[in-house]
């Protein structure tokens, strides 16, 4: 996952604004406790003059034992000194969001990528994803469907996209194939199965046919915003939605499609498409090739969903 720029600021200015209340209620303290402010000075001075001393001392050890207990001292009066006036010690220091990071995002001198850090990033591609913000197998009702074939097909294919978005493969296939008429919920499987691999950690990117095909062409012509069948190996699922919505340019729509899934297909990511096309039409659209692809039960486990529509 990519941090941006803006989730840098974010973090940044969050650590700033932490530090900065902070100061002010030390320094409001300070004003209402004057004793309170020397100590500080006082424990600053004793940690600035062990260093030189240290440097000359015949027994370090035990001139640094004397100033610890000096800073122990002054400690426990500050914390009387507090506890008299009714002021909570923790409030003088930065109250981070994450006090595991301190707000850096990062944890340890190895700069651990902090959980929090991965959470914000997994919104961030969320917010981006063009998921519908409803889509979630926690959603899924059963009691939506109008008989008992239908709803068990449905729950069949339920099952099978969650345990596929556990692990971005089912029955050892990579891709995952979505078909049947309109209305019929495929799309709102695809948006849980991305909800879900965003929520494992996977990278996600989702896109309707129509928009692969323009962001490839684009690339093709070498203009902003284009992309290769390259770059869409980068992330670890690619979902494609509406496949046979998009127009047909003789000799380039088929390639196009077809140089995106088996760029995908030779560097072992996941993909999933949904179509309202069956089979007899996906081989007659998109010929043999890309047919035997994406229906291969090695490389695509196939979930037909059949009845009437919810719409």
């Amino acid at each position: 996952m990519r941090i941006t720029q803006s989730i840098a600021h974010e973090y940044k200015m969050a650590r700033a604004q932490a530090i900065a209340a902070a100061e002010a209620r030390r320094e409001a303290a300070y004003a209402a406790l004057p004793r309170l402010r020397a100590i500080d000075a006082q424990k600053r001075s004793i940690a600035f003059a062990l260093g030189p001393k240290l440097r000359d001392a015949e027994d370090p050890q035990a001139l640094r034992a004397e100033a610890e207990q000096a800073i122990a001292t002054l400690d426990a009066e500050a914390a009387r000194l507090l506890a008299d006036n009714g002021i909570a010690p923790e409030t003088l220091a930065p109250q981070f969001r994450c006090p595991q990071c301190e707000d850096t995002g990062f944890i340890g001198p190895e700069r651990r990528m902090c959980a929090c850090l991965r959470k914000r990033l997994l919104r961030e591609e969320y917010a981006s994803s063009g998921f519908a913000p409803e889509a979630c197998f926690e959603r899924f009702n059963p009691d939506i469907y109008p008989d008992e074939a239908q709803r068990r097909r449905s729950l069949r294919a339920k099952e099978i996209c969650e345990a596929y978005a556990q692990a971005l493969c089912f029955n050892g296939a990579k891709g995952l194939l979505l078909m049947g008429d309109v209305g019929l919920g495929k799309t709102f499987l695809l948006d849980c199965i991305g909800q879900r691999a965003l929520a494992q950690g996977y990278s996600v990117q989702k896109y309707t046919a129509y928009n692969l095909l323009d962001r490839m062409l684009r690339g093709m012509r070498e203009r902003e915003g284009g992309l290769s069948a390259a770059g869409l190996a980068t992330p670890e699922l690619l979902l494609i939605d509406d496949l046979g919505t998009e127009p047909f340019i003789p000799n380039v729509t088929y390639e196009v499609l077809f140089s995106a899934v088996n760029e995908r297909q030779n560097a072992g990511k996941a993909t999933v498409i949904a179509t309202n096309l069956g089979k007899a039409q996906l081989l007659e659209d998109y010929g043999e090739r890309l047919f035997s692809r994406i229906t291969s039960p090695r490389l695509f486990s196939v979930i037909e969903l059949k009845g009437k529509s919810l719409r």
